[in-house]
């Protein structure tokens, strides 16, 4: 069974009133959070750069000195920790931070947060190192995903390496801003050979973080070598201001091919992860064709333990005409009977044409 761990890190909290995030880890993952990102991640090191491709480069390749970004504008509102922030610069030691008037660099030596050489409001894959083995291609880019009100401001660490390693090794990392939740993801995409021992988190503040658990030595989670441009074996960690609520469905995906026979009726399959604090027994599952009525909801016992999967099969399969292309949406909710604690990612869609079974 696949598994996504949920994880709270609250260090040194000194005040009475703070803010808190909680976190989601998806490993494996087999995709970028919400899909959005599609790029091959190949060819993206900092000369890969092209108008085309709609990259930007931020730190250039070549860059092996330690140094800041200049300021970037975030391309829609955006929270942190509560507040609206619309810039940002990072380090090409892998600290992002909405502090743009902090001049100290971090150095490529990481350590656990909260640390005082992090400046406030800053979000980390700390311990990469530009250059790292006398490597040339190591950049910084940035690109922006997706339609409004459901963007993604992608922040990628492209070709980097680990501090003092030496030899062919690679590492592609991404920081991710997300438009209307304020979700913020960081995205282990691609490495190979690299003695990764990072720090991934969010610092408030020099009293208040947030970091994945193993920091200040987490290592990259791909599998496959470091040989997949695509994101079948990407990791990816899920930052959410807030308090995790005790019941929250997230619907992964709905199994649905491009092409279907309506020869026999079409099952409505998929997964959904259970990201409540509480054991999940019961959900309404619901599903609906090219904006139909909603008349096929039912309710699903089950036994999924907070950070589980499971795989569903709705009840009422599905008899579509043929000859068309239909979009089918699929919707848990009322997890154990209550309101969903997040609403934002109960849902999954594909498109799918349906044929004779010729």
């Amino acid at each position: 069974m696949k598994k996504i761990i949920t994880c709270l890190a609250v260090v040194l909290c000194s005040t009475s009133v703070f803010s808190q995030y909680y976190f989601n880890t998806y490993n494996p993952a087999g995709t970028n959070p919400g899909g959005l990102n599609t790029d091959p991640e190949q060819p993206f090191g900092a000369t890969g750069v092209t108008a085309a491709n709609g990259y930007t480069s931020i730190i250039a390749n070549g860059t092996s000195t330690l140094s800041w970004s200049p300021v970037q504008t975030i391309p829609f509102p955006f929270n942190f920790d509560g507040s609206p922030v619309t810039q940002y610069k990072v380090s090409n030691s892998g600290v992002l931070t909405f502090t743009t008037t902090a001049t100290t660099i971090p150095s490529n030596t990481n350590a656990t947060i909260p640390d005082a050489s992090i400046p406030d409001k800053s979000i980390m894959i700390w311990g990469l190192e530009q250059g790292a083995g006398g490597s040339t291609n190591d950049g910084v880019i940035t690109k922006t995903h997706g339609t409004t009100p459901n963007r993604q401001h992608w922040i990628n660490f492209a070709s980097y390496g680990a501090p003092g390693a030496s030899g062919t090794q690679w590492t592609y990392w991404g920081i991710v801003l997300e438009e209307t939740t304020n979700n913020i993801y960081i995205a282990d995409l691609r490495t190979f050979t690299t003695p990764l021992t990072l720090t991934l988190g969010i610092q408030i503040d020099p009293a208040i973080a947030f970091s994945i658990a193993g920091a200040p030595n987490t290592p990259s989670f791909v599998t496959n070598g470091g040989n997949a441009s695509d994101p079948t074996d990407n990791v990816y960690y899920e930052f959410i201001q807030g308090t995790q609520p005790a019941n929250d469905i997230f619907m992964v995906s709905l199994d649905l091919k491009n092409t279907e026979s309506n020869s026999s009726p079409i099952s409505i399959t998929g997964e959904l992860r259970n990201n409540g604090t509480a054991a999940l027994t019961s959900f309404d599952l619901s599903w609906t064709a090219d904006g139909g009525a909603t008349n096929n909801t039912a309710n699903i016992t089950a036994n999924v333990a907070s950070g589980d999967a499971y795989t569903f099969t709705h009840p009422t399969s599905w008899t579509p005409m043929e000859g068309a292309t239909y979009t089918v949406d699929v919707t848990a909710s009322n997890p154990n009977g209550v309101v969903d604690g997040n609403l934002t990612n109960n849902s999954a869609s594909a498109t799918s044409f349906i044929n004779t079974g010729v």
